[in-house]
């Protein structure tokens, strides 16, 4: 590259760097490894009939995540049910939010069971999607995965996280990941500005008998 380029292997190190920290190439140590191009926004998308916000966030729209909270908190009688754990007991909750080249995407709240969450490390959540941490470096296997979308007005607590006015339009997605044998892996509530999405779906002949 550096001989391509006419730069100094100074120059092209601290180009890989950043390209790393963007989440666009990763490093791999040992006899096979190397320097790898991540995947396509495509490929990369969560196996969901609305995967274009996973999109968004693994194209180079997505820019920064702001972490505002990372912790243990005890789960309420839905986020348990969800989970598959009785309530009152200790999830890592994560709150996020997303921004583009253009601003605020999403509005992200997370929790997830200790056996998952404990593995987990605030750093890494600042530049990958919580899919990507999970189905790559913590190997989960992601089976289905169960939205519901609601079109909601922004209140006082998710205008302000995606820049709009409060009452303006909003989508709001509860998003449960599942692996093998119906495990609950994460439940995501997500807010994301009706500008900043779109739905994609699939229908096979049965859906119009």
């Amino acid at each position: 590259m550096a001989e391509m380029y006419g730069v100094s292997r100074i120059t092209v190190r601290l180009a890989l760097d950043a390209l790393a920290r963007e989440g666009l190439i990763r490093r791999e140590r040992g006899r096979t490894g190397g320097t790898f191009v991540e995947p396509t926004a495509a490929e990369d998308a969560a196996p969901s009939a609305v995967g274009s916000f996973n999109e968004v966030v693994a194209s180079r729209e997505f820019r920064t995540i702001h972490i505002d909270a990372f912790e243990s908190r005890t789960c309420n009688a839905e986020i348990g049910d969800a989970l598959h754990l009785p309530a009152g007991s200790p999830v890592l909750y994560i709150e996020r939010r997303i921004f583009g080249a253009r601003g605020p995407i999403a509005f992200v709240r997370n929790f997830l069971p200790p056996a998952v969450g404990d593995r987990l490390t605030r750093a890494e959540l600042r530049r990958r999607t919580l899919y990507q941490v999970l189905t790559r470096r913590l190997r989960l296997k992601i089976g289905e995965v169960r939205d519901e979308v609601a079109a909601v007005l922004a209140d006082t607590a998710v205008a302000p996280r995606l820049g709009v006015p409060i009452g303006a339009a909003v989508l709001s997605i509860r998003r449960l990941y599942v692996a093998a044998g119906d495990e609950p892996v994460s439940l995501t509530f997500l807010t994301t500005r009706s500008d900043r999405y779109k739905i994609s779906v699939r229908l096979d002949d049965r859906a119009f008998e």
